[in-house]
């Protein structure tokens, strides 16, 4: 989001998009921006089919017991179909509130249960103590940081870039500039929505 505020934010709204594809029509013409559509529909399809079947799984066994992953499934692609529906981003902007509420309130219960039924310290398990670590600050630099496992400092620094500059292409962060009243209104947006991301 830093790098939107920083880079993109101003001179995106200043154009006056709709969507990221009309971008694509303004500076590389129709042509480019159908075939920008096409992977953007098939990347996205994928994500929100891992989202779907990985929520699914979640609900599935909070509500249903566990005992098939498929309800938990069908009721995510109706929520996201009734979203659609319903008005897009619209429907996200009167809801949040209330999804909000429901996620806060989850995520306190959660905390309270690991406290109270979980202990304060990892047990010894097979990944005891290297798979107890939050991570290697030294993988990005030293080669044997994750001995016996091959050097992974090449994957490390992708995966950062992957996801600091794949999430420019968002469609959240996308709407986050196309709706807002002013390119200041569209830079402040999306600093503030990487401090609240940050902290929480």
């Amino acid at each position: 989001q830093i790098v939107m505020a920083v880079f993109f934010a101003k001179p995106m709204f200043d154009m006056k998009l709709l969507t990221l594809p009309d971008l694509f029509a303004i500076k590389f013409g129709r042509a480019n921006e159908m075939a920008f559509v096409v992977i953007f529909f098939i990347s996205f399809a994928v994500l929100l089919a891992a989202q779907i079947v990985g929520a699914g799984k979640l609900i599935s066994h909070v509500l249903f017991g566990g005992q098939s992953e498929i309800p938990g499934i069908w009721l995510c692609a109706f929520c996201i179909w009734l979203y659609t529906v319903t008005g897009g981003l619209f429907s996200v902007v009167y809801t949040d509130l209330v999804q909000g509420i429901f996620g806060w309130t989850g995520m306190m219960a959660g905390t309270i249960y690991v406290i109270l039924n979980f202990p304060l310290a990892p047990g010894v398990g097979p990944a005891y103590p290297l798979g107890d670590k939050p991570m290697f600050f030294e993988g990005m630099s030293d080669p044997d940081a994750y001995d016996p496992i091959p050097n992974a400092i090449v994957f490390n620094w992708a995966t950062i870039f992957v996801i600091g500059m794949g999430s420019a292409i968002a469609p959240d962060f996308q709407a986050r500039i196309f709706a807002a009243k002013s390119s200041k209104a569209a830079i402040f947006g999306c600093i503030f929505g990487a401090i609240i991301t940050w902290v929480f």
